[in-house]
């Protein structure tokens, strides 16, 4: 106030000296009253993160405020603005920061009140930014936020609606935190709000929503083979699961398809290629699908079925035992076994691409028995039922019967057949006559003392074990000879010869040699031509 004056007068002064002094009855104009000082000054604790806000009321007389500042209440003050509002925004102190305010009302900038009694107040906590895992990790789910300036500790909350809140964690010191409580799949709300000590504040709420990720099922098999008709994928269960997707993928690369939404541990795959192999991925995932964790997977097939219609040669062949099958539809290569007993296949050959497989191992005249697989680069179905068979001796050949030679039997020889125990013979008395086994003989010919003179015989051989034996030899024809006869003694007489004379004898004609039957031939069998002795 006493500035003031101070300016009027020295103001009066010189308009005296320049002017000279008023008339007597002009007077002075009265300086205006200082204003009264504001009252309710009020400075914000806290209610704003960027400012502290200082307010008051309004001084009668004033078109103008002054603001000042402090660190302490009885410090030195600061001059901070001229207003002529009733608020002042302060800006530079930081977060939580406790600074004093004083405010004085002015007129005109010059006639001025004193200092307004003082309030403190201080920049409050800014709010964190909060980040929560949205199935980063499968034990958690980690709440991230930025330091909050000013701030000693914060307490996080989490709800599993916007509503409200079911957990508090007070005082964390870090600005994350791992909640592994979190059930699997279930979507949180998370809000963190920042303290402070001194002065006492708490900031608002950052906010973000995180889940806890399904971890892989555990577990996961993929049936290998077991079944024809499908392929059965398991798992363990996994907590909090809505329900499971399983997926199956071609091995060697494709489509991805979904075999199977449930809420069980299993799934059935009736629609896999038989002899496929898959990849089947298992996902555990929220009831509405919307979260799905990792898959873990396992390989698997359905298994092929067995090939039908095996049939192996019954002696058909001399070289081979020949095994054939119907083609199966998935199959890329056959397995054969061979055994010398039902139920007992030791013996594998090398695969086979296709129907039929032909045996030249086998031995000739011994009964195999022989099973099929149908395969492919998954595996192999079951064998087939059995079915037996025999590679078969090669007839002998070089086979003849004796023509006559013999005035006792009819002989007959052959060249020796690979394999054979003994050799069956055959007898008829025409090429189309009915057959008669006449003898086995281990050796290569035999003496038939059966055949009856003058009758012509037909001869078959054939090459046999105990178990089987060759097709017939091609024939031969042969016969018996009848046996000159031979004198049993010589007559002797002592009596004189009565000589008479010779009669005249009366010529009879000659018997004319009649030949037998002329054989036939027969395609296969050796011709024989012979004439029967006819007796004079």
């Amino acid at each position: 106030m006493k500035s003031g004056l101070r300016i009027r007068i020295l103001a009066v002064l010189v308009i005296v000296l320049c002017f000279g002094l008023p008339a007597a009855s002009a007077q002075l104009p009265e300086p205006a009253a200082a204003p009264p000082p504001p009252t309710n000054v009020s400075a914000s604790d806290g209610a704003y993160s960027t400012k502290i806000q200082i307010t008051w009321y309004p001084s009668a007389g004033a078109n103008g405020y002054r603001v000042f500042r402090s660190d302490t209440v009885d410090g030195n003050k600061t001059s901070l603005a001229n207003t002529t509002a009733t608020e002042y925004s302060d800006y530079e102190p930081g977060p939580v920061q406790v600074r004093y305010y004083w405010v004085i009302a002015c007129v005109d900038n010059a006639n001025c009140s004193g200092y307004s009694n003082s309030d403190s107040g201080f920049r409050g906590l800014a709010t964190p930014t909060v980040y929560a895992s949205d199935g980063t990790y499968t034990d958690k789910v980690r709440i991230t936020w930025n330091i909050v300036q000013g701030a000693t500790s914060y307490t996080l909350y989490r709800g599993t609606t916007s509503a409200g809140y079911d957990v508090a964690v007070a005082n964390i010191t870090n600005t994350y935190y791992d909640n592994t409580s979190a059930v699997p799949g279930t979507m949180y709300y998370y809000w963190v709000r920042a303290f402070s000590t001194s002065p006492a504040d708490q900031s608002g709420d950052g906010e973000d929503t995180g889940y806890r990720q399904y971890p892989p099922p555990m577990g996961v098999s993929a049936t290998d083979g077991l079944w024809t008709d499908r392929v059965v994928v398991t798992w363990n269960a996994v907590a909090g699961t809505g329900r499971y997707q399983v997926w199956r993928v071609p091995a060697a690369g494709g489509t991805a398809v979904r075999v199977a939404l449930t809420t069980d541990t299993v799934a059935h795959d009736t629609l896999a290629t038989p002899g496929a192999s898959y990849e089947y991925r298992v996902w555990a995932c929220t009831a509405d699908d919307t979260i799905c964790g990792a898959y873990a997977t396992d390989l698997g097939y359905r298994k092929l079925t067995p090939p039908t219609g095996v049939a192996a040669s019954d002696g058909t062949y001399t070289d081979k035992v020949r095994v054939s099958w119907a083609a199966h539809p998935y199959a890329t290569f056959y397995k054969v076994r061979r055994g010398l007993t039902a139920g007992h296949y030791s013996e594998t050959f090398p695969d086979v691409a296709a129907s039929p497989y032909d045996d030249a191992t086998a031995e000739r005249g011994v009964q195999y028995y022989y099973i099929v697989q149908a395969c492919t680069a998954a595996g192999c179905s079951d064998f087939t039922a059995y079915d037996g068979g025999y590679r078969n001796f090669a007839a002998p050949t070089g086979v003849a019967a004796s023509d006559g030679t013999f005035p006792d039997k009819v002989r007959v020889t052959w060249n020796a057949s690979t394999g054979a125990a003994y050799y069956r013979i055959e007898r008829a008395t025409s090429p189309t006559g009915a057959k008669t086994i006449i003898a086995g003989p281990a050796a290569t010919s035999y003496d038939d003392t059966s055949a009856s003179v003058g009758t012509f015989y037909y001869y078959w051989i054939s090459a046999c074990n105990a178990q089987f034996c060759s097709a017939p030899s091609v024939g031969d024809m042969g016969y018996r000879t009848q046996a000159t006869p031979t004198p049993t003694a010589t007559l002797t007489s002592t009596r004189t010869p009565t000589i008479t004379p010779t009669p005249t004898r009366t010529a009879t004609p000659r018997p004319t040699n009649t030949p037998g039957p002329t054989p036939t031939r027969v395609p296969g069998l050796q011709r024989r031509v012979f004439l029967p002795l006819v007796m004079k």
